[in-house]
């Protein structure tokens, strides 16, 4: 159990290789490891040790060649600073993946394979490095809990709460490219530094604060407010004192470590003024921080990437502070002052979830202090029943979290907006819902049209329909390899709609003997000159074996019909696949109202612009 306690780090990793061995694919163009934001992070190594093109031409190349032509996982990181193109990142990174870099370069060059910065051997090197971050991070967090005083057995169990009970593990496993990781490991860093240089008052651990400092700061920019854990990690004003009293006394430590967290940031500035003449700029364009309008409640508790929602854990282990405030009030007070300033600068930005995937994912650069918390937490509780209680309570937060990083993964949720109604339908299950949430305050007007299969009424293919087996009523309509083209409906002409953006909502139930295969709602409008439209609904992710399913889907209509447009609604259902009952269809034609928040709606949409 000793050894176990003491190797918890490593044991982390090989979980975390685990996880991404089953659940990230980088051979896939839609799942490489640079992705999202780490697009731009990256673009500075291959720009400079490849291309030599600061102006990165280079993009358009390596989308076409390694990302999926329809561009649904571009990212535009170039910015257009009078007339010059700029990388609106910053450089941290780049620096913390350099190594790793130029390894997977002369592999690659070695190997024969293109030597381009985006090949396979780059992508899965920049997850290796991701994984080395995270286990850094999670040793340097093991060794700050055991200063605090916490034993090797709580420390472990710690670091399984922070590294499993998180948010942590999506974007290790499925956004590897992005900042947090490497921010919470550099943090981390920075906090064991501290530690022990009030601790010990030894050069090399201020040095090293100094350097790691710098680190944060280039990777990003908004942790400069760590600066305000330096009471935090004296534990006393006197202990403050003495820390600063001693640099002052030995002027060359201070010199050197100014030069060393100089020499760091400055790259940034450098490489501005390679990119823009300038050595300054402001490189995120219209994206702001709005600090009159901070939002607060919102980026907390907001069922969109709230994350006390989404990151229950951190909640509860805010509980800990009553065993701070008991034990140091000096610290309380200092975290209260980090936290609430963290929170309140996080909260200003103009979108306050961050376009996360996967709950709040700029708080994962502080879980090490939320580590810190887990550990007055337990301090807190000296009789054995409740520490019992204590270790159930988060152990089954940890598989709450796990059961959310897996529906995150599968797209349970959604990826962009998350409303009350969308996160308790999803809340728990492992299965895909096919579900199209829209507002009723969204709708202008709607015209319903239905088919219950229990007798004919002109639609498409009634010759389907079959009293074998039904959700409802009777009769259902079967389709198999035998009868391909499954009940549907015929508009023409279409219905008239009471606005420009409008959709066709369908919803049915359906039942499957296999569980699986590649059967489709399909949506056409044709007409006799040159228009045409086909668009495809795949039922398979939603199919559950020898179960009725309630399924929706909506499929938005471009601006412009021409006048003569046929629409046709069916199921079709390829060779060779299992065969597939539908029951109780409704067609809904859905005039939403002409406003921004009713373009996009969430749930199953199918574009036909």
């Amino acid at each position: 159990m000793r050894i176990l306690c003491r190797y918890m780090p490593e044991l982390i990793l090989l979980v975390y290789i685990g996880l991404f061995v089953g659940f990230k694919q980088p051979a896939q163009k839609w799942d490489r490891v640079i992705n999202s934001d780490g697009k731009g992070y990256y673009a500075y190594l291959p720009a400079i040790f490849i291309y030599q093109d600061l102006d990165y031409c280079f993009v358009e190349t390596y989308e076409s060649d390694y990302y999926p032509s329809d561009r649904s996982v571009f990212k535009e990181f170039r910015l257009d600073h009078n007339g010059q193109t700029v990388n609106k990142y910053f450089a941290g990174l780049a620096i913390l993946w350099l190594p790793f870099f130029l390894l997977a370069h002369i592999i690659t060059l070695l190997a024969g394979m293109p030597a381009d910065g985006y090949s396979i051997i780059y992508q899965y090197t920049i997850a290796v490095a991701t994984l080395f971050y995270l286990w850094a991070g999670c040793r340097a967090l093991f060794s700050v809990l055991i200063r605090f005083g916490a034993s090797q057995a709580l420390s472990s169990f710690i670091l399984l709460a922070i590294t499993l009970g998180t948010n942590m593990v999506f974007y290790a496993i499925i956004e590897p490219s992005m900042s947090h990781i490497y921010s919470f490991s550099l943090i981390t860093l920075y906090i064991l530094s501290l530690l022990n240089y009030f601790a010990t008052k030894e050069r090399r651990w201020f040095l090293m604060f100094t350097a790691v400092f710098g680190l944060i700061v280039i990777t990003r920019p908004t942790n400069v407010l760590v600066i305000l854990l330096l009471p935090f990690m004296a534990g006393s004003i006197q202990t403050l004192k003495d820390g600063i009293k001693h640099i002052w006394k030995n002027k060359p430590w201070f010199l050197w470590s100014i030069s060393i967290f100089i020499l760091i940031i400055a790259l940034q500035p450098l490489l501005y003024y390679f990119q823009s003449g300038q050595l300054w700029i402001y490189s995120y364009g219209e994206e702001q921080l709005e600090f009159i309008n901070p939002k607060i409640l919102n980026i907390l508790f907001s069922f969109n990437r709230g994350w006390f929602i989404y990151t229950p854990l951190a909640l509860f282990s805010l509980t800990g502070l009553i065993a701070l405030y008991r034990d140091n009030k000096f610290r309380f007070i200092s975290l209260i002052v980090f936290f609430s300033t963290s929170i309140y600068l996080i909260s200003c930005w103009w979108v306050f979830y961050y376009a996360s995937k996967c709950g709040q994912r700029v708080f994962i650069d502080l879980y090490p202090v939320l580590a810190i918390l887990l550990f007055y937490l337990f301090s807190l509780v000296n009789r054995k029943s409740w520490r019992v209680l204590l270790y159930i309570v988060i152990a089954l937060l940890i598989l709450l979290n796990m059961i959310q990083f897996y529906q995150h993964t599968k797209w349970i949720f959604p990826v962009a907006t998350i409303t009350g109604s969308i996160y308790w339908d999803a809340f728990t299950t492992i299965h895909p819902k096919a579900r199209v949430y829209l507002p009723e305050e969204a709708v202008f007007a709607t015209l319903t049209m239905s088919h219950d299969m229990e007798k004919k009424k002109r639609w498409m293919n009634e010759h389907t329909l079959t009293g074998n087996h039904a959700y409802s009523g009777n009769s259902s309509s079967l389709i198999n390899d035998a009868l391909p083209y499954g009940i549907g409906l015929r508009i023409d002409p279409l219905p008239q709609f009471e606005t420009m953006n409008r959709i066709v909502k369908v919803t049915a139930r359906i039942w499957s003997a296999g569980g699986s295969g590649g059967s489709s709602l399909v949506l056409t409008l044709t007409d006799t000159i040159e228009f045409s439209c086909y668009r495809a609904f795949y039922l398979e992710p939603f199919i559950r074996k020898k179960r009725w399913i309630p399924i929706e889907c909506a499929f938005s209509l471009p601006d412009h019909i021409p006048e003569n447009t046929v629409m046709k609604i069916y199921f079709y259902h390829p060779h060779n696949t299992p065969s597939l009952y539908i029951d109780d269809l409704t067609i809904d034609f859905i005039s939403l109202k002409d406003r921004p928040e009713y373009k996009k709606i969430e749930g199953v949409l199918v574009s036909c612009h």
